[in-house]
């Protein structure tokens, strides 16, 4: 419930959060809903039947979220089924995206490398340093102070270490740092899911890949 709300410029955050008894943390979840659901959408190329649809649901959600002039256009062509809306009720829809696209979208800065092989290291810094900031910690002592002090947007953990790895993993759990497990091979899936527990996590196997590892920092 106190969950920090971004300051919208065309959206009223007063109105949505009205609609849902003032729940800030559903309130973002559902923009961020509207953001993944709508952000590449294509009208031009949707059929007659599926575009009535899509601007009902997008009218509906508009409403209800305090997307008020986008809300106006959609009610308009809906209720009269004037097409010749659709060019401003698509530039409506752009700026509310692109809104979003800068309030919500996570986008992976410092990566925070939890490993004591330099041979994985330099070939790490390698596939990664020219598009992220890559920290290193080579030690558990380092790890937690790394975590404690800096803005980690993600922890890439070699589990084949001599690093107590229970406290590591439960100051990324108290930071709600995504990690991705760096494993030697299959077989190591099954000794760490007894470590995690139930904690979750991402996987990628050695020997390093980048559009692999590419691919588990988009899922992050």
């Amino acid at each position: 419930m106190n969950e920090m709300l971004p300051n919208f410029k065309h959206i009223d955050i007063n109105i949505g959060l009205k609609y849902l008894n003032n729940n800030r943390e559903l309130y973002l979840k559902i923009l961020k809903n509207f953001l993944n659901r709508y952000r590449d959408l294509k009208l031009e190329f949707l059929e007659e039947g599926e575009l009535k649809d899509t601007i009902h649901s997008i009218k509906g959600l508009s409403s209800t979220l305090g997307m008020q002039d986008l809300s106006r256009v959609a009610t308009i062509i809906h209720e009269t089924n004037n097409m010749n809306m659709l060019p401003e009720f698509n530039s409506k829809l752009s700026i509310i995206i692109d809104e979003l696209k800068l309030h919500l979208d996570k986008k992976i800065k410092t990566i925070l490398l939890i490993n004591d092989k330099i041979i994985d290291i330099d070939i790490l810094i390698e596939l990664l340093g020219e598009k992220y900031d890559i920290v290193v910690a080579l030690d558990e002592s380092s790890a937690l102070d790394i975590l404690k002090e800096e803005e980690i947007s993600v922890v890439l953990f070699d589990i084949d270490t001599n690093l107590n790895r229970e406290e590591i993993f439960n100051k990324i759990e108290q930071k709600n740092i995504p990690l991705i497990l760096i494993l030697e091979d299959e077989n190591s899936k099954k000794i760490d899911k007894l470590i995690l527990k139930n904690r979750s996590s991402n996987f990628i196997l050695k020997p390093f890949n980048l559009q692999k590892i590419e691919n588990c920092l988009k899922n992050i």
